[in-house]
């Protein structure tokens, strides 16, 4: 389905099947994740839903974005790092 990479703007709303809410829920599945994590991401311009899939790396920097709380309903992207696997994610559906 080809390559897809995040945007700041969009909100991270489920990881490995687990709601997340917040910021630390996301940085703690996103810790928890095995190698592969799949993920469901709202698109920060449009509203809409899309499933993703990525390697993450080993060590301290696994998937490459920092985040902001929503107020309960998944976690902000509000920086990406070039080159980390937030970048090279592939839709799942």
């Amino acid at each position: 389905m080809g390559i897809c990479r995040l945007e700041i703007g969009d909100i991270i709303v489920e990881i490995n099947g687990r709601r997340i809410q917040t910021r630390q829920e996301c940085i703690d599945a996103v810790n928890r994740s095995p190698e592969i994590m799949e993920f469901v991401l709202r698109d920060g311009r449009t509203g809409g839903l899309f499933h993703l899939r990525t390697r993450l790396r080993s060590g301290s920097i696994r998937f490459g974005v920092n985040l902001t709380d929503t107020g309960g309903n998944g976690a902000k992207v509000t920086f990406l790092s070039q080159g980390y696997p937030c970048m090279e994610c592939q839709r799942v559906r």
